[in-house]
Parts: C-alpha cells; sequence; structure tokens
C-alpha cells in the first residue's frame, strides 16, 4: 500500500539505511497490504520439521549425531543420475 501510494503521488526515497536495517534483521514497511495475502493460508501436508543439532543434547555428542546422517545419507547412488558438465574449456 506504502509503495502504491508513494507511486501514485510520484514521492521517491533515497532508501537511506534501508541495507542496514535489512543486515541487522529489522522489520521493514514493504510487502503488499492487500488482505488477499494478509491471510494466505499454506499447506504441506508432507512437511516435517528438519533434524538438528544442539549443544543442549547432552544424550549425544555431534560427531555421533553427524555419524548418523552421514549413514542414513549416504547410499550406493542408485536412483540419482550422474551428468557430466562442459569445463569451459570445450
Amino acid at each position: 500500500r506504502v509503495l502504491t501510494e508513494a507511486a501514485i503521488e510520484s514521492r521517491s526515497d533515497s532508501l537511506v539505511g534501508l541495507k542496514e536495517n535489512i543486515i541487522i534483521g529489522k522489520l521493514i514497511p514493504a510487502g503488499t497490504g492487500l488482505p488477499g495475502y494478509r491471510e494466505v493460508e499454506t499447506q504441506a501436508p508432507e512437511y516435517q520439521p528438519m533434524e538438528y543439532y544442539s549443544s543442549a543434547d547432552e544424550e549425544e555428542g555431534l560427531a555421533d549425531w553427524l555419524a548418523e546422517r552421514s549413514e542414513a545419507v549416504s547410499g550406493d547412488g542408485e536412483g540419482a543420475e550422474v551428468i557430466d558438465l562442459p569445463t569451459g574449456s570445450e
């Protein structure tokens, strides 16, 4: 809404400090003000939170946790398609 009104009135903003505010994580007044976009509901039926390691996990150390993840993702490559990428010298 803010951007639309500014465009209609031919206003300009030098955006001084915008990058700094984004870098430090401050909220900025940007986006759409349309009600249809304010209440968008998303659905992800197969959503599962990612596993993560926290130092608060006392029962296992980081090395053990990484070893478990390594076993879960390593495999024989079955189902993977291997392709040759051009090197640029060809």
